[in-house]
């Protein structure tokens, strides 16, 4: 991928993806808890998947996990 000279525009966005991407899952990786970590790597990583729209989940996301994780950070919001 790696050539001298400057990288063509198409080769150039596909990086920038997969650097944003990659900082994405790694700030994931450091803040939040397994299973929205591991959801995003199976949804965003998987380059069978890459799923980008939003609520297009794979079969590899635990969505009970998440719902509850959601729930209980909503109710520890003060009214």
């Amino acid at each position: 991928m790696f050539h001298e000279g400057l990288p063509s525009e198409i080769n150039a966005r596909g990086f920038a993806l997969d650097l944003g991407l990659g900082l994405q899952a790694a700030a994931l990786n450091w803040s939040s808890s397994a299973p929205v970590f591991d959801g995003f790597c199976s949804q965003r990583l998987n380059p069978r998947r890459r799923g980008f729209l939003y609520g297009d989940l794979g079969g590899a996301i635990n969505e009970v996990s998440l719902l509850e994780r959601t729930l209980a950070l909503i109710d520890g919001f003060p009214d």
